[in-house]
C-alpha cells in the first residue's frame, strides 16, 4: 500500500539525489555517445550486405559502442536504487514501483546489448542483420517499460508539491509518454517512424538538474 507523507514540505534525502543526478549525467553522456556515434551509424548502413561491410570495417567502433551501452546499463541500476531511496519519503510503494520498472527495463536493455557481439563473429550478412534486429526489437520492448518508469517518477515529483517539483513531474511524465508511445509503435506498427522522444526527452534532463539542485540545496529548500 502506498504511503504518502501528510506534512509539507516533504524532506527528501540529499545523498540519493546526488547519486541519481550524477548517474543520469553519466548515462546521458556515455549512452548518447555510444548510441549515436557507434551503434546508429551501423544501423543506418542500409541492407544486410552494407551493414555487414560497415561492421567489418568498424569493429572497434562497435566494440566501444557495446562497452558504452553496458556502462549505461550499470548506471541504470544505480539510478533505480537512488531514485527509490530519494522518493521513498513521498510515497514508499510508488517509489518501489518506479525502481522496479527501471530494473526490469535494464534487464531487457542488457538482453538487447548482448545480441550485438554476435555481429562481430557473424559468418554471413544475414547473421549480422539478425543480430542488430534482435537488439532493436528487444530494446523497443524495454523502452515501453522505461516510459512507464518515467511516468511513475513524474507522478512522484508532482507529489513532492511546490511549483518546481510539479513542473519537473509534468515534463518527466511527458518524456515517459513519448518513450512509451515510441516503444509501442516500434514494437507493433510496421514502418513506425514518429520518434516522439526527440521532442519529449527534455524531461529527463530537467529531472537530472533538479536532482542535483536538491542535492546541494539547503534542507529547508522546497
Amino acid at each position: 500500500m502506498t504511503t504518502l507523507e501528510t506534512h509539507h514540505p516533504v524532506t527528501l534525502p540529499r545523498k540519493p539525489a546526488l547519486v541519481a543526478g550524477l548517474g543520469l549525467l553519466v548515462m546521458a553522456v556515455v549512452a548518447g555517445l555510444a548510441n549515436f556515434l557507434a551503434i546508429e551509424p551501423l544501423l543506418a548502413a542500409g541492407d544486410a550486405a552494407a551493414m555487414a561491410q560497415a561492421v567489418a570495417e568498424s569493429e572497434g567502433q562497435l566494440r566501444w559502442g557495446i562497452a558504452g551501452l553496458a556502462t549505461a546499463a550499470v548506471a541504470d541500476v544505480v539510478v533505480a536504487f537512488a531514485l527509490w531511496k530519494f522518493f521513498r519519503p513521498v510515497a514508499s510503494g510508488t517509489a518501489w514501483a518506479a525502481g522496479a520498472l527501471r530494473i526490469v527495463y535494464t534487464a531487457l536493455f542488457i538482453t538487447a546489448i548482448v545480441q550485438l557481439p554476435a555481429a562481430l563473429g557473424a559468418t554471413s550478412d544475414a547473421d549480422v542483420l539478425a543480430a542488430f534486429d534482435r537488439f532493436e526489437s528487444i530494446w523497443d520492448f524495454g523502452l515501453i517499460l522505461f516510459g512507464a518508469h518515467l511516468l511513475v517518477v513524474g507522478a512522484l515529483a508532482w507529489m513532492v508539491g511546490g511549483t518546481a517539483p510539479r513542473v519537473v513531474g509534468a515534463l518527466v511524465a511527458i518524456a515517459g509518454a513519448g518513450y512509451a508511445v515510441d516503444g509501442i509503435g516500434a514494437a507493433f506498427i510496421d514502418g513506425y517512424s514518429l520518434e516522439l522522444v526527440l521532442y519529449t526527452f527534455a524531461g529527463e534532463l530537467v529531472l537530472m538538474v533538479w536532482l542535483l539542485v536538491r542535492a546541494f540545496a539547503r534542507p529547508a529548500a522546497a
